[in-house]
């Protein structure tokens, strides 16, 4: 879980660089797709939707997004013959009979009934640890856990609704600064408006795939996130710094 987390987070945080990468840049691309190679084989079926929307996002605005998207086809199908198993966690995302679904069910149950009965306040950190012994639904596989392998619900749980709404405050304030930055960068600085839209393109990965593993609590996970967070901040002071030394030339 952990090693998916970190490679989704990198790889789609470079992407838009490694896509213009010209040809003093190109060993940056053989290296990516290793990375994407080595993600598939994680295994790790939420790390792949996040990955995979992140970076159709990313390819969205790219300039040669067909060229990003017929490159990832290309390493996708490449993983899925040459390990069967690949195939196979493919083919169970949405099966419910899978016991991976039917466990992961189980939990939303559970977590939605805890979230009901500490709605203000939540059952506090390394609460879930405690309570979902005695809580699990009748379906559950695993009759103990630490976490309800879904961020958001995991907050509301522990955190109660307030902790909830503080936290999505986060998200939002981030890619409202981030737009504001991307949207500030002058054409033909595409380095700069690399960093901002693989911040943003990783960090929206890295909230799709929390949506199936609680990785807001992978120590690792989130630091990486955290440190790919300050890049359009970085920018903005960049762009600051560059409009204020334009004012005190005009002012000379």
């Amino acid at each position: 879980m952990t090693l998916a987390g970190v490679l989704t987070l990198v790889l789609v945080a470079t992407l838009p660089r490694v896509a213009r990468a010209g040809r003093a840049r190109a060993w940056m691309v053989p290296l990516w797709l290793l990375g994407v190679l080595a993600l598939g084989l994680t295994y790790v079926r939420g790390a792949w939707l996040g990955f995979a929307l992140g970076a159709a996002g990313c390819a969205l605005v790219l300039r040669r997004r067909a060229l990003v998207l017929t490159t990832l086809a290309v390493v996708v199908a490449a993983a899925l013959v040459a390990e069967p198993g690949v195939l196979h966690r493919v083919r169970t995302i949405g099966d419910f009979n899978d016991d991976t679904a039917r466990d992961r069910l189980a939990m939303l149950d559970t977590g939605l009934r805890l979230a009901r009965t500490h709605p203000l306040t939540g059952v506090g950190p390394g609460g879930v640890k405690q309570l979902y012994p005695v809580w699990a639904s009748p379906e559950a596989l695993r009759r103990s856990t630490s976490h309800l392998h879904n961020t958001p619900l995991q907050i509301v749980v522990e955190r109660g609704v307030p902790g909830l709404a503080a936290w999505i405050a986060i998200w939002v304030a981030f890619f409202a600064a981030s737009a504001r930055t991307l949207s500030r960068i002058p054409a033909g600085d595409e380095d700069a408006r690399a960093l901002v839209l693989g911040s943003m393109a990783a960090i929206a990965a890295f909230l799709i795939a929390g949506l199936f593993e609680y990785n807001f609590g992978d120590t690792e996970v989130l630091l990486v996130a955290v440190a790919l967070m300050t890049f359009p901040f970085i920018v903005q002071r960049d762009l600051d710094e560059a409009a204020a030394g334009v004012r005190g030339v005009h002012t000379m």
